[in-house]
């Protein structure tokens, strides 16, 4: 039985996060707060994702880590709908959403038409903003030098950020006309 190493991270994909004061829980036991439908759909997708970029591991990587907050989103949807009746409504539409979606994402890796060119399209933007924000500047100590201040943006960097969220919003104008869940892209990586 799997047990929480205060050392080790969770995977970054998993639904559910242990957390360090969960030591006597089990995994099983976490998980089986979820539904068997929810963990279903999150496999289904999470090889969905994979076989529309032909299993490249980057754009495979870059295209979950864009739906992992529609999930996390999803999953609280679930574990509340217990005790709330009135969220069937919302249920039911995020159900056709990710059908939607489940729907393109085959499209996807059967044809290299529009939908593969938008998954790829996808994955690309989130690499890129990876690619950004991955620059980090590791001197050697020097007990002799006072803090630095943060470097104030660069009109680049701003204007980058800029156009990240007109593509963003572009996105959700995208989802509502078409019915898909897209995905966002986290600002900080």
């Amino acid at each position: 039985m799997p047990r929480f190493v205060s050392g080790l991270k969770p995977s970054r994909f998993s639904i559910t996060q242990l957390s360090p004061f969960d030591t006597v829980q089990s995994s099983r036991q976490q998980t089986s707060s979820l539904s068997p439908e929810v963990r279903s759909l999150y496999r289904i997708f999470l090889r969905a994702t994979s076989a529309s970029v032909l299993h490249h591991s980057t754009a495979t990587r870059c295209l979950r880590t864009r739906y992992r907050p529609v999930f996390e989103h999803y999953v609280g949807l679930h574990q509340a709908q217990a005790t709330k009746k009135r969220l069937a409504g919302v249920i039911r539409e995020w159900d056709e959403r990710m059908d939607n979606t489940l729907s393109l994402l085959q499209n996807s890796a059967v044809s290299r038409g529009l939908p593969h060119k938008l998954t790829r399209s996808l994955s690309q933007l989130v690499h890129s903003r990876f690619l950004e924000h991955e620059h980090t500047l590791h001197p050697k100590y020097d007990p002799n030098r006072g803090a630095t201040k943060p470097q104030p943006p660069t009109p680049t960097a701003l204007l980058s950020d800029e156009l990240h969220r007109m593509l963003e919003e572009t996105t959700r104008l995208a989802e509502g006309t078409a019915g898909l869940v897209l995905g966002s892209t986290r600002t900080k990586f």
